[in-house]
């Protein structure tokens, strides 16, 4: 039988990678110095340009990626309240949960509107939420308007995650509602997770979960050469998706309003993701509602990865 070419150059890719990661100081050493000549290419453009501040902050905002493309960015915040409503806190034990076993500060990364952070600084604990969506944030923040006391323990800043340009270090970081699938390639990943590394602190711990590829990938048919999903009711939610296997990327359109892109990643990706970025795995569960993890149908991966 004839090899696929194509997972023949993925592998030597990975392969390439990950000889590349081995060593850690060499590897932190040349992302710093691409760091620079990117942030130095950006800062001359925009000098250039004469853009406002508010440009300034969204063209930086976009140097990545995953920033770039999985359209977040511009998500309408009236239609994510619909889809995770401010007062769906069912899942808050959970993260509270970890948030007193870690300590605070609290770092909820991708805290969108602000759904768990407010309910955690109500609570005594001081957070800060950083979303890349300045609608998010700004509806997080309007809900604090008539909370003076709640309003001193949390802060909503507007940011790109994959630079986490916020000030302080912290005990725990949660990423609830599965904000980890927006880092759409292994690069952003590992970037994402060393900066997150050096924003916790020793013993510290990253609470979040993702959704089990399988479950997500249930219903793929072939049309015209690409993976969709069937328009079997049971299987299809909101608008037309497109799953691409070599990305492992799901294009879809949340109820037909609006272009969104995430990433499939599975547990042995995120065993070796932890490994090259000083995380290991302590806990895993089936959903954020302590259940065990089965593989089953009803299942994502709930992770609770420690520093080490």
């Amino acid at each position: 039988m004839q090899q696929c070419n194509i997972s023949s150059e993925c592998r030597v890719t990975l392969f390439d990678h990950l000889a590349r990661c081995r060593n850690r100081k060499a590897r932190l050493e040349e992302k710093a110095r691409w760091k620079r000549i990117s942030q130095w290419s950006i800062i001359k453009a925009i000098s250039q340009s004469g853009l406002t501040k508010q440009k300034e902050t969204e063209v930086i905002m976009k140097s990545s990626i995953s920033a770039e493309e999985n359209g977040w960015v511009d998500y309408p915040a009236e239609h994510w309240d619909k889809m995770r409503p401010p007062d769906t806190i069912g899942d808050l034990p959970f993260w509270e949960h970890y948030a007193r076993k870690f300590g605070e500060p609290v770092l909820d990364v991708a805290c969108g509107n602000g759904r768990i952070s407010i309910p955690l600084a109500e609570k005594g604990y001081q957070v800060v939420g950083i979303d890349i969506n300045r609608q998010f944030i700004e509806s997080a923040k309007k809900r604090l308007c008539d909370k003076a006391e709640v309003k001193q323990r949390v802060t909503f800043i507007v940011g790109d995650i994959l630079t986490l340009d916020i000030p302080g270090t912290f005990r725990t970081a949660i990423m609830p509602d599965w904000g980890f699938q927006v880092l759409l390639t292994p690069e952003d990943q590992i970037s994402f997770l060393e900066r997150l590394h050096d924003r916790l602190l020793p013993g510290g711990a990253f609470c979040f979960n993702v959704f089990m590829p399988f479950n997500r990938q249930r219903g793929l048919v072939v049309k015209d050469g690409k993976y969709i999903w069937s328009p079997d009711p049971s299987y299809h939610k909101g608008g037309p998706r497109e799953y691409d296997p070599v990305s492992q990327i799901e294009d879809l359109v949340e109820d037909n309003i609006h272009d969104i892109r995430l990433r499939h990643t599975n547990l042995s990706e995120l065993r070796l993701l932890f490994r090259l970025t000083g995380f290991e795995i302590a806990e895993l569960y089936g959903s954020d509602d302590w259940r065990p993890f089965t593989g089953n149908i009803d299942n994502d991966y709930t992770i609770i990865a420690k520093v080490i």
